[in-house]
């Protein structure tokens, strides 16, 4: 699992730790971590495509087509094309991060 201090560590990863932390994710032995951690970023960036991809055009739904079709596409490339094409991004992607912070308060406490 990436750790603030290294390079790959992306805002996302770091959101999601952070959220799962603050709800006892730390009491969870390092294997049990390692091994949960992927199954919240794929369900953090799940739900963030889900608020995301309605808000593109045609157009810009087109061009996401050729940055996914792309070999390699940096995360940073990622960024741009997402501020390009959502106004709103900023505002969507904090709320929805949002949002998945309250529901892992609710899970963490079963």
């Amino acid at each position: 699992m990436a750790t603030p201090s290294q390079p790959s560590f992306s805002f996302l990863e770091k959101f999601v730790l952070e959220a799962l932390q603050s709800h006892g994710f730390d009491k969870l032995s390092p294997a049990d971590q390692v091994s949960f951690f992927p199954q919240f970023m794929a369900e953090a960036e799940e739900r963030l495509g889900i608020a995301l991809l309605p808000r593109l055009t045609s157009e810009s739904a087109a061009k996401e087509l050729d940055v996914l079709l792309q070999k390699e596409s940096a995360p940073e490339e990622w960024s741009i094309f997402w501020k390009k094409h959502v106004p709103d991004f900023t505002a969507v992607v904090k709320d929805t991060l949002q949002k998945f912070a309250s529901e892992l308060s609710v899970a963490f406490k079963v």
